[in-house]
């Protein structure tokens, strides 16, 4: 495996690491900069379990030849009767009786809260994390700042860009908005390649079906309320009700269900429709599974044990991350996160091959 210096250079310091005590050791890396060829290669030289924080990241990781399990999945330990199985009141706890991973690699590490940071700290003797430090941090209740992927953090960075061909223009355009405080440099505008689209509209409404038009899919939305009005008009588009579940209309679960192992934020489709459940196809699993629905906006709804779910034609800046799709489109509307350079970098990183963005 050919690797560039700084490649080298941080698998010298990796492998420094390991020689010697220290628990964790963290690497950062913009996008296109190699990381999974790090982790190939430590995967070679090593014995060790690579983790991810969402299915989809653990998909993608498959998809380049790299087998992962999410933290969840290695983590959880489920405790509780029958009773409270069914109740769909079952929630993981860690219990030490399970032995340690010796070495953890844990891919999209940006992505990574202080309740998973402290559950694989606690569950592995070593950890090494790894991902972009260009991202937006992860969802905080606590508001303690507390981010894994800090870039003053980081025990080593790659810094090169590997990253080619298609794509390599939307990457460009990202480094370029995340070194100019969000700011893209131009109006409206398109790339040389035709793979990115900048363009204005005045309406969410019209956003929406430039977005259909376009075949884009989905729209990386600032905030909840502008997702919410999309969707309602992803549906008008798509003559459907105003609520409800339709078979492939994308939905996405709303809250960690450990029953069913579907976790918040993991993207799926209805295949068919049963008596009281429904057979799914979740984002990046090859497997389908038989789960109830509940369809609601309101992430505290009550359930009874079946998956929270709502429309995914749009989602917000922090649930697209650890997934990448070949022609999302993003809206910039004005609000604070449009003006904040973590989240236009992140959002447009989710682009494989084309991008649109819509001004409003």
């Amino acid at each position: 495996m050919k690797l560039s210096q700084d490649q080298s250079e941080a698998l010298e310091k990796i492998n420094q690491w390991l020689a010697g005590s220290s628990p964790e050791f963290r690497l950062g890396g913009l996008a296109g900069t190699g990381k999974t060829t790090i982790i190939k290669q430590l995967i070679a030289d090593h014995h060790c379990q690579v983790m991810a924080p969402t299915g989809k990241a653990c998909a993608r990781l498959k998809e380049k030849g790299v087998r992962a399990i999410t933290l969840h999945r290695a983590f959880k330990n489920y405790e509780g009767d029958v009773r409270c199985i069914l109740s769909g009141k079952v929630e993981p706890s860690f219990s030490n009786s399970i032995d340690r991973h010796s070495f953890v690699i844990v891919d999209e590490s940006s992505m990574v809260n202080q309740d998973l940071y402290q559950q694989a700290m606690s569950r592995s003797q070593r950890v090494l994390w790894i991902g972009d430090y260009g991202q937006l941090q992860p969802v905080d209740k606590t508001h303690s700042g507390f981010c894994v992927m800090s870039e003053e953090s980081l025990d080593a960075k790659l810094t090169q860009n590997h990253r080619q061909g298609d794509g390599s223009q939307i990457l460009q355009l990202a480094i370029f908005a995340r070194n100019n405080y969000g700011q893209l440099g131009v109006d409206t505008g398109q790339s040389p390649d035709g793979s990115c689209l900048i363009t204005r509209c005045q309406s969410l409404a019209e956003a929406t079906q430039i977005a259909f038009d376009r075949n884009c899919y989905p729209t990386i939305s600032p905030k909840n309320e502008t997702r919410t009005a999309i969707n309602a008009a992803a549906r008008v588009f798509r003559n459907l009700p105003p609520d409800g579940m339709y078979t492939d209309s994308p939905l996405i679960c709303l809250r960690n269900n450990y029953e069913h192992d579907v976790m918040n934020g993991e993207i799926f489709k209805i295949v068919t429709r049963g008596f009281d459940d429904y057979e799914i196809e979740i984002d990046g699993r090859e497997e389908r599974i038989q789960v109830p629905l509940t369809w609601s906006e309101d992430q505290q709804s009550r359930t009874n044990g079946g998956l929270l779910c709502t429309d995914a034609y749009s989602i917000t800046g922090h649930k697209s991350q650890g997934s990448e799709w070949l022609h999302p489109c993003i809206i910039l509307d004005g609000s604070r996160f449009t003006s904040d350079p973590r989240w236009v970098y992140t959002a447009i990183t989710r682009a494989i091959k084309n991008l649109t963005i819509i001004r409003i």
